[in-house]
């Protein structure tokens, strides 16, 4: 069976964000039918003495990870602009985005509308995780995809804040 490749978009610039990160990939890597790409675990690092070609090519690298992705994590804690980019890139691929706050955060209602999805803590996106199979069968912005998982999604939670 071919796993379902899934892109982790997220903020990885201090200490909780990296156990943040650590916590998804770690839910994510035991589950034996996806297959995770973490720019932080399996990307090139961005550093202050990186050319622009070289910072050009973390860019491009990471865009190909996400066209290639079945599903994107965005963990929305924290603002993080880049995160908000790769969001936005796998919406214009079609690529179906779940978002993640381990901070009670929601989101807004763009951010809303073009989600599947929206998890509260690891316990929410790991039921999420585990129904993914059969909701990603859908066509991408089908609208039935929200109804699907309905269950998943605190309205208040999900649409909760508005930037």
């Amino acid at each position: 069976m071919k796993k379902i490749r899934i892109y982790l978009a997220s903020p990885f610039f201090n200490d909780a964000e990296r156990a943040t990160v650590k916590s998804i990939e770690e839910l994510v890597s035991s589950i034996d039918t996806y297959e995770l790409w973490s720019p932080s675990r399996d990307g090139t690092i961005v550093t202050p003495d990186m050319n622009h070609e070289q910072r050009q090519s973390v860019v491009q690298e990471n865009i190909f990870q996400i066209r290639g992705s079945d599903l994107v994590i965005a963990v929305v804690d924290n603002r993080d602009p880049g995160t908000f980019i790769e969001f936005g890139g796998a919406a214009f691929y079609g690529i179906p985005i779940v978002t993640y706050s381990g901070q009670g955060h929601g989101v807004n209602v763009m951010i809303a509308g073009l989600a599947i999805g929206h998890a509260n803590d690891i316990e929410h996106l790991k039921l999420m995780l585990k129904d993914l199979r059969s909701i990603l069968k859908l066509p991408v912005g089908s609208a039935r995809r929200s109804r699907y998982l309905g269950d998943f999604i605190d309205e208040n939670k999900f649409v909760g804040e508005v930037h």
